[in-house]
């Protein structure tokens, strides 16, 4: 082997991921708001279980019960995100979904240990479960139109990689936030405001252009 290869990744013919792939500023910013969305998504759910059990004294079947209108209206408003895509452009329903998930996490941040369910709980968790559905598809729409028709599959792959890091990244640092101090749950929970916030600002700048937009034509 000649020493110019004589590091095999920089001489791949068909590299999993082609560098030129990443100049797409759509796929980019999609990319950046998955981080944000999966640092969010998986934390909250740690949260709200840790809330509901250790808190409230709910058994885990309780808690599981509790999740399913919120898995409920995931399902649907992923149904109505992909919808919207088509007439409003995908950029812009991510940011407004990122936006419904970080206001609804923000009403959850006033809960304390006299909150009940029904009353405090159940409106800001549909909220934002309303964020989440409204935030995957759509940015995976918009990271796709940003690239080739061949590196669609590359893009959603990316996508989906992107997520789980940052839901490792995110659950990490909320439940680190969650367990210092008294105030935890509430600073933990400020904390993943910021995330969304910072989501819904990539896809506004990022992905709401008209080129990265889904015509419905």
């Amino acid at each position: 082997m000649s020493h110019r290869c004589s590091t095999p990744y920089r001489c791949a013919t068909a590299p999993l991921v082609p560098l030129a792939v990443l100049r797409s500023r759509a796929l980019t910013g999609a990319n950046l708001v998955m981080v944000c969305l999966g640092a969010v998504t998986f934390s909250m759910w740690f949260l709200l279980t840790l809330h509901l059990q250790e808190v409230l004294g709910w058994s885990a079947l309780e808690t599981g019960l509790a999740f399913v209108p919120m898995s409920v209206t995931i399902v649907a408003s992923t149904r109505l995100g992909t919808r919207l895509s088509t007439h409003l452009g995908a950029g812009r329903v991510v940011a407004a979904g990122m936006a419904m998930l970080g206001v609804g996490l923000l009403l959850l941040a006033r809960v304390d240990a006299g909150s009940s369910w029904a009353r405090d709980l159940l409106g800001p968790s549909l909220l934002c479960a309303g964020g989440i559905g409204c935030s995957f598809v759509p940015a995976t729409i918009a990271a796709t139109s940003g690239v080739a028709g061949e590196d669609s599959g590359l893009a959603a792959g990316l996508l989906n990689t992107a997520y789980q890091v940052g839901s490792s990244l995110g659950l990490a640092l909320l439940a680190t936030i969650a367990v210092g101090h008294a105030e935890g749950f509430r600073h933990a929970l400020f904390a993943g405001v910021g995330l969304s916030v910072a989501g819904s600002a990539v896809a506004m700048a990022v992905l709401a252009r008209p080129r990265f937009a889904t015509s419905s034509g």
